[in-house]
């Protein structure tokens, strides 16, 4: 078993759980076809893998047929990254395309014509997502970069399969390469996202901090006994009731340890 074609399934693979994951969690919807383009990714290198399939898979075309559906799949997510409608005309456009690469062959189309088509489609879906990516301002700078710089990279090598089919050396240096930015996508992805989250609740917890801040020091009178807060002018209300009010905290109300022990 090839260890280069295992470790692109495995990077595969990896994608395919990063993006369908975070799909269900977010609710992003440009995951979506981003994590159908990897489920073709793994297919891909099981073909590679699998001898069964081999025989009756391993063919040019069906591999230039998979490039051109990841090539699309990753325009439409960026499509939908870039929250634009895709046209109609486009869709089946796309469709066709596909269908078309597969019948190719059978009219006679020169097999290298074909080759630096179908990659050239792939290639192009692959950079403009990492260009897409790279400009989103939701998501935190130097994260969203290295993954931008993998999916670009990722599209560039791309441009190198044909000449992989005439170049062992290439063959196998393509496919290395290929695993480790397919690897940095994987992990990139869900550290843009957890940076993202953690961010946006640290920026929740300081509009609180500040809002209750801001109500703190609009105290005008607390009562020394029971520690009512005089809102207006005569009318008084508990602490708790004014700062649930008045900011965004929520009270929660229990015992202290002296009390509970006193």
């Amino acid at each position: 078993m090839d260890p280069l074609l295992l470790y692109g399934l495995a990077s595969a693979a990896l994608m395919l759980l990063a993006f369908q994951y975070l799909y269900w969690r977010t609710g992003e919807g440009f995951l979506l076809p981003w994590s159908v383009a990897a489920a073709l990714w793994v297919v891909r290198y099981a073909i590679g893998l699998w001898p069964v399939a081999g025989v009756w898979l391993a063919r040019p075309e069906v591999f230039d047929t998979l490039a051109v559906a990841r090539g699309f799949l990753m325009l439409y997510g960026t499509f939908l990254l870039m929250e634009k409608r895709v046209p109609k005309w486009a869709a089946w456009g796309a469709v066709i395309a596909v269908a078309v690469t597969a019948l190719l062959p059978v009219l006679g189309t020169p097999l290298a014509i074909l080759n630096w088509t179908a990659y050239g489609v792939f290639a192009a879906g692959c950079i403009v997502a990492g260009l897409a990516f790279a400009r989103e301002p939701r998501f935190p700078l130097w994260e969203r970069r290295l993954t931008a710089w993998g999916l670009g990279l990722l599209g560039a090598l791309q441009l190198l399969y044909p000449r992989a089919l005439v170049s062992p050396l290439v063959d196998s240096t393509g496919l290395a390469v290929a695993a480790g930015l397919q690897t940095i996508v994987a992990v990139g992805v869900p550290i843009v996202f957890l940076k993202q989250a953690l961010l946006e609740s640290a920026a929740v917890a300081r509009r609180e901090e500040i809002a209750l801040t801001s109500a703190l020091s609009q105290f005008t009178r607390i009562c020394a006994y029971c520690k009512d807060v005089e809102s207006q002018p005569g009318a008084w209300e508990p602490l708790t009731e004014f700062v649930e009010r008045t900011t965004e905290a929520t009270v929660s109300r229990r015992l202290c340890d002296r009390c509970a022990h006193g």
